[in-house]
Formats: structure tokens, sequence, C-alpha cells
């Protein structure tokens, strides 16, 4: 919000000084507009794909980085296979991350660029008017400041387009989550419990562990709420 208040209030006070090098200073402004869709689409597809890499590799640290995951490579024979294969992941997530902050910093220097092309034109040609005395050099030097102050709004604009299109993945990534279909289901026509209720029946049940005789239980019935113990004292004479 505050970005577009400092660039209406510019604008305008540009518009009362001088309308035409003010026209002239918006000429660029389709710089830098038409870039930001076509770039937040690549950052947006980069950054998904660091995502799933991300997780790849997460998920084989979570598999074989431990005991249990570890013997089962030894055991298997497959030492330098998943070694690579943790390399090749590890390599990816690094190329990714690498090509993405590449990516964005380029784009964040054009932007800079473009804007420092435009106060260059507007001091060569307001110098033009301040020397055939259309403009004083004050009006001259307001311009080229209004112009600074113009542009930087519309660089945090570009930008902030470009960061929400690639924070919708990870948007996309939660909504994956809670999209997924339960793998256990009911089958067609299942009938809802209501109020279930339940009890346990056991007969001629026996147990025993090492520190006590067999122990037979022979016949037990718990309704819903009901409440037992069972103690292996109590079966010796």
């Amino acid at each position: 919000i505050s970005n577009v208040v400092v660039l209406v209030t510019t604008l305008t006070a540009m518009f009362v000084l001088q309308w035409q090098l003010t026209l002239l200073s918006l000429l660029l402004l389709p710089l830098f507009l038409l870039p930001t869709k076509r770039v937040g689409r690549r950052l947006q597809a980069m950054t998904r794909e660091q995502m799933d890499l991300n997780s790849s590799m997460n998920t084989t640290m979570t598999e074989r980085f431990n005991v249990s995951g570890a013997l089962l490579v030894k055991l298997f024979g497959r030492h330098d296979q998943e070694s690579g294969d943790f390399a090749d992941r590890a390599g990816r997530v690094r190329d990714i991350g690498v090509l993405t902050a590449v990516y964005s910093r380029t784009f964040f220097i054009a932007l800079a660029l473009v804007g420092a092309v435009g106060t260059a034109l507007i001091y060569w040609l307001g110098g033009q008017l301040v020397i055939s005395g259309t403009i004083t050099v004050g009006t001259l030097v307001a311009l080229g400041t209004y112009v600074a102050q113009i542009y930087t709004p519309l660089t945090s604009l570009t930008n902030a387009r470009v960061d929400l299109m690639t924070a919708f993945v990870s948007f996309d990534r939660v909504f994956e989550v809670l999209d997924t279909e339960h793998q256990v289901t009911d089958r067609p026509g299942a009938v809802d419990l209501v109020d279930p209720v339940g009890e346990i029946e056991l007969h001629d049940v026996w147990f025993r562990y090492p520190a006590a005789a067999d122990v037979s239980l022979a016949s037990l019935e718990l309704d819903a709420g009901g409440r037992d113990g069972l103690s292996t004292e109590a079966s010796e004479p």
C-alpha cells in the first residue's frame, strides 16, 4: 500500500512540474510489467522443482541415515549405488538453488538498470529543456529525484508479484497433502455406525509367561464401558 501511495503522489507532483518529461518516464513502464509474468512463471516452476528435489533428498536421508537403514543397505550390498544416488540428488538440489538465485538476481538487476536508464533520459532531455529555457535547473533536479522515487516502488511492486507467484507453490504443496485421498475407504453402500455399542467376549483363553504357571481365563465378558482386572496371583493355589 505504501508503494502505491508513493507512486501516485510522486506522479502527481511530476505532472504539475513538467508533464512532458513525466510521460517520458512512463514510457519505460511496460519494461517493468511485461517480463514479470514470464519471469514469475519460470521462478515458480524452478521453486516447485526445488521443493520436489528437497523432499526426495529428505526422504532418502530419513530412510538411509539411521541404523536400520544403514544395516539394510549393507545387507544388500548397495553402498556404492546408494552413495551415488544421494550424491546425484544433492547435486541437483545445489544446481537448482544456484540457478534460482541467479535468475532472481538477474531479474532484479535488469529492473534496476531500466530505472537507471529512465533517470538518465530525464536528465538528458531535461538538460536540453534547461538550455532552451523551458524549465529551470531546480525543476530538472526535482524531476530527477522524483523519477528515482517512482522507479523504486515500481521495482518493489514488480518483485512482490514475482514473490507472490513463487509463494503459491508452497500453498500448492499444502493443498496436495490436504487433497490426498484416503488409502482405506468404505465399500459402496456401507452403513454408517450411529452410537456403536460393543462388548468383548473371551472363551477358553489361557496364557503364561516364564515367571508364572499357566493361567486360564476360561471365559470372560466385558460390557461396553466396563472395566476388569486380571492377576496371575489370584490363580495360584
